[in-house]
Formats: C-alpha cells, sequence, structure tokens
C-alpha cells in the first residue's frame, strides 16, 4: 500500500502531482479535508474504486463504498471524507482500484 502525499491548496501556482495507482492499494492522511483526484483512461467499462467504511454500526462492519469509475479519458474528483466514517485507526484513508492500468491520483487538501 502506497501513502500519497497530500497537497494543500494555497493562493499560490502548484503543479498537482499525480502518483501512479498501487495494486496493492494507497492511502493517504486524512483530515476531513481532502479529495481524491482520479486522472484515467480506461478503454473499457466497469472498473471501480472501493474505500472501505471504518465507522460501525451497531457493532457491525458496513460494506466499502464503491465507486464506478468512467469509460475514457476521464477526472474525477471525489470527497471530503469524513474521519469518523472512513479513516482508520491511524487517521489514514485507504482505496483501491479495481484496475490501475491508466490510473493516477493526487489528494489535494481545501483549508
Amino acid at each position: 500500500m502506497a501513502l500519497i502525499p497530500v497537497l494543500s491548496a494555497n493562493r499560490e501556482d502548484q503543479k498537482i502531482e499525480f502518483v501512479v495507482a498501487s495494486a496493492m492499494g494507497d492511502e493517504f492522511v486524512n483530515t476531513g479535508r481532502e479529495g481524491l483526484l482520479v486522472r484515467s483512461a480506461l478503454a473499457g467499462g466497469g472498473e471501480s474504486l472501493a474505500i472501505p467504511i471504518t465507522l460501525k454500526i451497531d457493532g457491525l462492519d458496513v460494506a466499502p463504498k464503491q465507486i464506478a469509475m468512467p469509460a475514457g479519458d476521464a477526472w474525477s474528483l471525489f470527497g471530503p471524507f469524513p474521519r469518523d466514517v472512513y479513516s482508520d485507526g491511524d487517521g489514514l484513508v485507504r482505496f483501491q482500484f479495481s484496475q490501475i492500468n491508466q490510473v493516477s491520483v493526487a489528494v489535494l487538501r481545501i483549508a
């Protein structure tokens, strides 16, 4: 699992650094103000993004959030991720793509 650096928004010109999605999944430090920016060029369809939900309901696990990824050349923005719902005990949000070819990600924090 790869730790994705978080880029904090400011009023300066910043280049968004994308990271290739990891086959074993990725994670980022979550404050509840982050968004996951995904750049993909998926030829087919049916690919998805899975984000575990760490919140328990009546002591039971909740199924991961499954998000369908668009086919073709696309940019997608997901978030924010409330800490009590998505952060694990280390304050991280973990996520995994069903297919990583042609998928890169960046994590943005809005102050």
